[in-house]
């Protein structure tokens, strides 16, 4: 899956900050416990899942690039960024558009590293881009944007 993606990154800042932990949910890829130091598998539900986001200090997007991959990219960020968290993310699809200056955009082994170690570890970058969130982001993708976006295009219908 995707997280193979970041998981050599992760297993790095996880050797550098042992105290560092990753969790992610959802309802494939329990073997990624086993691949990523430090790593908690949260079964997705309907029920929590947004409970279960709101403890991440970061969220992470990462994704290969392919059809599939470029029709689901941004959701998750709009997600991670309503809840205020910094995000990284994979360039596919509209995701740079997204993260803008609210994270990091990553592709390698090492920006991705970098990113998490940047977001995780210092407070200002961290602090900066919850700042552009607010300031920013939500003009563009809150909830009540998105929800007016599709009440008048069902109204249009």
């Amino acid at each position: 899956g995707n997280l193979r993606i970041v998981a050599g990154a992760i297993n790095r800042v996880v050797e550098k900050y042992p105290e560092v932990k990753f969790r992610f949910i959802a309802n494939v890829g329990r073997e990624y416990e086993r691949q990523i130091r430090n790593a908690g598998f949260i079964n997705w539900t309907l029920d929590t899942y947004i409970q279960d986001m709101s403890g991440f200090t970061v969220g992470i997007m990462p994704l290969y690039d392919n059809a599939f991959n470029r029709g689901k990219c941004g959701f998750k960020l709009i997600q991670y960024m309503n809840l205020y968290k910094p995000v990284i993310a994979s360039p596919v699809g509209v995701n740079s558009e997204i993260v803008r200056n609210c994270g990091f955009i990553a592709e390698t082994e090492d920006e991705w590293f970098v990113a998490l170690e940047k977001l995780l570890f210092d407070r200002q970058i961290y602090r900066d881009c919850v700042k552009h969130i607010k300031a920013g982001f939500e003009d563009d993708y809150s909830y009540e944007k998105i929800l007016d976006a599709w009440v008048n295009l069902i109204d249009k219908m």
